[in-house]
């Protein structure tokens, strides 16, 4: 662009203030192009009830293909180690449900952990208060 730019100049008579504004425009930068360009290929990849995890488990797939195989799908090679990962992509599935589950379970079981030692807590309070009145109701009775 700058070439074509400056090849305009040359043979064209432009007053400076428009070769100065266009000199600016050229210099910005172009460094969020690829960043504006991964927002338009994630709205592409979505669709509903789509996990945050599948989302980017998508983009890994689609940016490796587009690094490996310069954005020509047929010069993409399905060797033995994909098909391999492809198959047991289901028991790894699996495995991940059994740990989630596992997560769940153990964070159930902590929170009813906390929730009896909070009642434990209040009722070792409430023993203790009651205690307090008995004592205090005994010696305002002895005193009398």
């Amino acid at each position: 662009m700058d070439d074509l730019y400056v090849q305009i100049f040359r043979q064209e008579d432009v007053p400076e203030s428009l070769q100065n504004v266009i000199r600016l425009i050229l210099c910005l930068s172009h460094g969020q192009a690829s960043v504006e360009r991964g927002f338009s290929v994630n709205k592409s990849l979505l669709v509903p009830n789509l996990l945050e995890k599948s989302l980017i488990a998508y983009r890994h797939v689609r940016d490796f293909i587009e690094v490996s195989c310069d954005s020509d799908l047929r010069s993409f090679k399905v060797d033995s180690q994909l098909l391999q990962s492809a198959r047991s992509a289901r028991a790894r599935h699996k495995a991940f449900e059994a740990q989630q589950k596992e997560k769940t379970v153990s964070s159930e079981q902590e929170e009813m952990k906390r929730r009896k030692r909070e009642q434990t807590a209040e009722l070792e309070a409430k023993r203790r208060r009651l205690l307090k009145a008995l004592a205090e109701t005994e010696s305002m009775l002895e005193k009398k």
